[in-house]
């Protein structure tokens, strides 16, 4: 736990405090908060901010702003944790707990973000991270020697707790359980009798009853003119010349020379080189083993597909191997290295009469998007000068239309983003522009009038009348003989005999996906009794299903045996960080804690700047 402290703290460094100056209240050791005699630093609040900022924003996707983390509780969440840390910090100098200088430097050596090229600890690059973040190394390293001190404090009050056995059990009972049961589709075949024919007085009826379902909601009546790229096409002519230099700018696409799948591992030494490929040779390590050992990942070291060039003075060797292996130790830039090549990649030609159609394609599309985007002002300064939409197409190569738009009409020009987006917001008055289509084309909208909320005649929506009857008809058909055929099999009846297809599934768990069946099927089963039978209605018929044995985790099983274990540490932590919380509220409330929300916020403040 020690050393992963460490990593944390190499990791928040390496974010960095670039461009953080914490200088209005008197500079970044400033208490945010206190515990005791423990602080919290503004420099550690900021650091622990910035740091979950960048995670939050990998997470979503999104660059999140502190405004955003704020309204999200994200800067109450870092304080909480840190006031928790401080306060076990608090408690681990009370009783006197801390370690030796060996023991923060070991974790110091043992930390990736300090380990150079050739495996060792690199001190510029420690002193370089330190530098930046705005640290000295003693402020670092007392970092570090609390961290693992509180770390031993925590194992040495907290280390034996676990899970309860029986809490273990019902746990994987839940998630490991297995069912077997007797399924079967309930579909029109096994009707006795033909569906009627819905009559006129029926969809009248229907239509009446059911008037929200054939109502169209509010639309707005737009006019429009557009054109796209692709409208273009029959007006535009690219020359041979152009085509053939395209496809000599795109040789590297085209013309893919023999590739091979390479990850490399350097080491400090050709001796050190050469005794780890004897060690793999004689199946005592392996590579990913080696790759491991030092800190790194198996990305750290993938070099992805490399041409013989590209591999330098080791090229010739690897590109000699004529399947995936270990070679080495070979030189390269950065010391002497193994190379594991994994797959060779066969070179790949392309003709230019084959790339031909891709290459107009193209091209064709380019001059066309470059011709809408160099009309872009005519277009504007038209309609700018009063020119209506009616005008705009006779004088251009736009072309008119007219739709009636809510936000379920997606057909069209409705099925650009940018359209709708305009669509939403547009209102009467609005004046003409043109607005970019997402594929280069061009449009631009008139709003004509609000349409109202319509009851749509029968006649339009006949069919869909007719459709809607004879599907609620079908689904009570469905439901009646499946009461009947689940009467007849609790009575004793074969199912098969009764013309069911069965399936008979066994040892499924709770998590299964059987095909065929609605998204909670499993759900269903796991909660009915054994020799219990339900119907269930889906969109196509019901499903007829019996539970025939309810059965526990297949203890005999590895993975279950793996998942008991992994759900024993799980909750153990579970329960560990619980108790955790709780002996940190025990703590504070006997030592007190202050928090200084000028200084939070001006904190805050220096990441708005």
């Amino acid at each position: 736990m020690s050393k992963f402290f460490a990593w944390l703290l190499v990791g928040m460094l390496c974010i960095g405090l670039a461009g953080f100056s914490i200088t209005s209240f008197g500079g970044g050791a400033t208490p945010v908060a206190k515990v005791g005699d423990t602080e919290v630093t503004a420099n550690e609040y900021a650091l622990a901010l910035q740091a979950e900022l960048r995670g939050f924003s990998q997470q979503m996707g999104v660059n999140v702003t502190l405004p955003m983390a704020v309204e999200a509780g994200v800067d109450r969440q870092v304080q909480a944790q840190l006031i928790n840390r401080a306060t076990l910090d608090n408690e681990t100098a009370k009783v006197g707990l801390s370690v030796g200088d060996e023991h923060v430097a070991r974790l110091l050596a043992e930390t990736p973000g300090f380990i150079g090229l050739d495996g060792s600890f690199d001190r510029e690059a420690y002193r370089f991270t330190l530098q930046q973040s705005g640290l000295t190394e003693s402020q670092f390293e007392e970092s570090v020697r609390a961290d693992a001190a509180r770390s031993l404090y925590e194992q040495a009050t907290l280390g034996g707790i676990t899970a309860p056995e029986s809490l273990v059990d019902n746990a994987l009972a839940y998630v490991a359980g297995r069912r077997d049961f007797t399924w079967a589709i309930v579909d029109e075949a096994l009707l006795d009798e033909e569906l009627p024919e819905a009559t006129e007085e029926d969809l009248v009826a229907y239509h009446a009853a059911n008037e929200d379902a054939f109502t169209l909601p509010a639309r707005k009546r737009i006019t429009y003119a557009w054109v796209t790229p692709t409208d273009l096409i029959d007006e535009v002519d690219v020359a041979e010349e152009e085509l053939r230099a395209l496809y000599n700018d795109r040789a590297e696409q085209y013309q893919v020379p023999e590739r091979r799948l390479v990850e490399r591992l350097v080491f400090s030494s050709e001796e050190a080189a050469a005794s780890a490929k004897s060690m793999i040779d004689a199946g005592e390590t392996t590579f990913q083993s080696l790759v491991e050992g030092r800190g790194l990942t198996m990305g750290d070291v993938d070099l992805g597909d490399q041409s013989k060039a590209d591999l330098g003075e080791a090229g010739d060797a690897i590109y000699a191997m004529e399947e995936p292996g270990i070679i080495g130790p070979l030189p390269t830039d950065l010391g002497p290295a193994l190379f594991r090549m994994n797959a060779i990649l066969s070179a790949q030609t392309t003709t230019y009469e084959e790339a031909l159609p891709e290459l107009r394609e193209e091209l064709v599309g380019d001059v066309a998007r470059r011709r809408i985007e160099d009309s872009l002002e005519e277009i504007d300064d038209k309609l700018a000068s009063g020119v209506s939409l009616e005008q705009l197409v006779e004088e251009t190569s736009l072309t008119l239309g007219t739709i009636e738009w809510s936000e379920d009409v997606t057909d069209g020009i409705a099925g650009y983003g940018a359209f709708r987006e305009a669509a939403a917001e547009l209102q009467e008055g609005d004046f003409e522009q043109a607005i970019l289509l997402e594929d280069g084309g061009v449009f631009a909208m008139r709003f004509e009038a609000e349409v109202p909320p319509r009851l749509q005649d029968l006649s339009e929506v006949r069919a869909d009348v007719r459709e809607a009857i004879r599907n609620e008809r079908l689904q009570e058909a469905l439901t009646a003989k499946a009461e009947e055929l689940q009467a007849a099999i609790q009575a004793g009846a074969d199912p098969v005999t009764l013309g069911l297809t069965v399936t008979i599934e066994t040892d499924q768990t709770r998590t299964a996906y059987i095909e065929g069946t609605p998204a909670d099927f499993m759900e269903t089963v796991f909660a009915m009794e054994i020799g219990e039978g339900r119907n269930i209605p889906t969109e196509n018929g019901v499903i007829f299903v019996r539970l025939d044995a309810s059965n526990g985790p297949d203890l005999e099983n590895p993975e279950v045996v793996a998942l008991r274990s992994a759900l024993e540490a799980s909750l153990g932590q579970s329960i560990t960080q619980d108790a955790l919380a709780a002996l940190s509220d025990t703590l504070r409330a006997s030592e007190g804690l202050t928090i200084n929300e000028a200084v939070v916020n001006a904190v805050h403040a220096n990441f708005t700047q």
